[in-house]
């Protein structure tokens, strides 16, 4: 599979998008999520069964698999065959490897599934590490950069590639939260973009995510600032207001404005900094709207209940 299928012209742009396979790998990150919930919660085979397929489909089955690597992604019809930027078109895929934990110890998803998903990741991991599109893309100084850390880091260690992981999140301070920044906690790189809020958030995700798989190797984000006190919790502070209603989002937002995209986020900082003003923000923000799965991967603490 390429991200999207490669061969069309520039007159048939819209079939180019159309046949694309990013929504299907979101679909299919969404689906085997669920289905290992499902499964982790009720017990019941016929989850981790059903899960098992949608993932041999798509990484083993020979006629329809995706290759491990990203070399066509955000192709543009006429001017060229993918770019580097289309890396970010699997940033969930770390998603991916922890609902596969889900379906441990069941019948449906077996050992050596496991091994050759492993197998699979190792040769998306060594990909990203020694290909042109990877090396630009790890040069990007905004949410691109960061995903491509996230990617890199979680592959490495589910591949049992530990080094490699320390290696990059012992750079990850310097290189993303001190350059990624300001003073304020504001992220001017963000900022800057047509979807403001959007992709504040999206990389403040990513920030999050790098410093959980970071926890895995060690090495403790969460907790790093800069000698001018930059830093990931800063980062959180600083959107809160806008989220709560009480100021005003003034920057670009082209999209729809969902403060209630937070919600997931504070939750993860009240179980990490031990705060709950952190949980009681999400009341402030609108009522969600879509998926609460989040409410199951993170669980209210229990003195807060």
């Amino acid at each position: 599979m390429a991200f999207p299928t490669c061969g069309a012209t520039a007159r048939s742009i819209p079939s180019a998008i159309e046949t694309s396979d990013r929504k299907r790998l979101d679909q299919l990150v969404q689906a085997v999520k669920t289905l290992g919930l499902a499964h982790y919660f009720t017990g019941r085979e016929e989850y981790a069964v059903h899960a098992a397929k949608r993932l041999r489909v798509w990484f083993f089955d020979e006629a329809t698999k995706m290759n491990p690597h990203l070399r066509y992604a955000q192709a543009v019809p006429g001017r060229n065959t993918g770019r580097p930027e289309g890396i970010i078109e699997t940033h969930n895929l770390p998603e991916l490897i922890d609902a596969v934990g889900l379906l441990q110890g069941s019948s449906g998803w077996t050992e050596t599934d496991h091994i050759r998903l492993r197998g699979w990741f190792n040769s998306m991991l060594n990909w990203l590490r020694d290909s042109p599109e990877s090396k630009a893309e790890a040069k990007s100084r905004n949410n691109h950069g960061t995903w491509y850390d996230v990617q890199v880091a979680s592959f490495a260690l589910f591949v049992e590639r530990e080094k490699v992981a320390k290696q990059l999140l012992a750079e990850f301070a310097a290189r993303r939260i001190a350059k990624q920044i300001e003073l304020d906690g504001s992220q001017p790189q963000e900022l800057a973009r047509t979807q403001a809020w959007h992709y504040s958030t999206f990389n403040l995700e990513a920030l999050f995510n790098a410093a959980a798989v970071a926890d895995k190797a060690g090495i403790n984000l969460w907790n790093y600032e800069t000698n001018d006190k930059r830093s990931i919790r800063k980062a959180l502070d600083w959107l809160i207001p806008f989220a709560a209603g009480e100021k005003k989002w003034t920057y670009k937002e082209i999209s729809p404005f969902e403060p209630q995209k937070l919600a997931p986020l504070l939750r993860r900082a009240a179980i990490v900094y031990r705060e709950p003003a952190y949980d009681e923000a999400i009341a402030k923000l609108p009522k969600p709207t879509g998926d609460e799965r989040w409410q199951l991967f993170y669980p209210r603490p229990a003195q807060q209940r």
